[in-house]
């Protein structure tokens, strides 16, 4: 696990998801999910913007991981208006073969 630090001094709450084993090539686990998205809940409803980047997307986990994160914020109050910023850098190249241009 890579080093984690929380400093929350500002409106405004910054993650950077890399990975959790293997930097930038490996997903989060059920239990971390359910801990960043009952964080952001909290966070959220005291009035904070929590903007999350996901960079773990070697094997493609930061599709799978936003899209959980993402359900579990809602799973944990339905009727709670959330926003939630989702960046996902490094995304893998397509191939630039003939065949995927039509």
């Amino acid at each position: 696990m890579f080093p984690y630090a929380e400093y929350i001094t500002s409106k405004n709450i910054y993650f950077r998801f890399h990975g959790p084993a293997a930097l930038y090539a490996s997903g989060y686990s059920v239990d971390k999910r359910i801990e960043f998205a009952e964080k952001i809940v909290e966070w959220k409803k005291k009035g904070k913007v929590v903007w999350a980047f996901f960079n773990n997307d070697v094997h493609t986990h930061a599709i799978f991981d936003v899209q959980k994160l993402r359900s579990l914020i809602e799973q944990k109050n339905r009727l709670f208006d959330y926003r939630l910023y989702v960046i996902i850098n490094h995304l893998p190249r397509l191939p630039r073969h003939p065949r995927h241009l039509k």
